[in-house]
């Protein structure tokens, strides 16, 4: 994972927001708990909107597989290397760059 920058590195608490791609999110065994709000369906992939008490927006998950349901409980897990951190109120971002 990269490396916070030195003025969020201060042991104070900053607000920050989370992002990540659709497709760097799987559904797990282990995970940030989520029920399903809605699913499109689009040839051969599905799109899971998730829905999480921690979370103001939906998250949408890419998948191939069918077998879900509307309001089904899941739990998803992120791609570590993929997520981005952001201040939530400048909206710059919290992480050193990749070099």
């Amino acid at each position: 994972m990269r490396k916070l920058k030195a003025e969020y590195d201060d042991g104070q608490e900053h607000a920050c927001i989370l992002g990540i791609r659709g497709e760097h999110i799987k559904l797990a065994a282990n995970g940030v708990a989520a029920a399903i709000s809605d699913m499109e369906i689009l040839g051969g992939e599905t799109h899971l909107h998730l829905t999480s008490e921690n979370s103001e927006k939906d998250v949408i998950v890419k998948l191939t597989d069918r077998t879900y349901t509307s309001g089904q409980q899941v739990k998803m897990a992120f791609d570590e290397s993929k997520i981005h951190l952001f201040d939530a109120q400048t909206e710059e971002t919290v992480l050193e760059r990749n070099n």
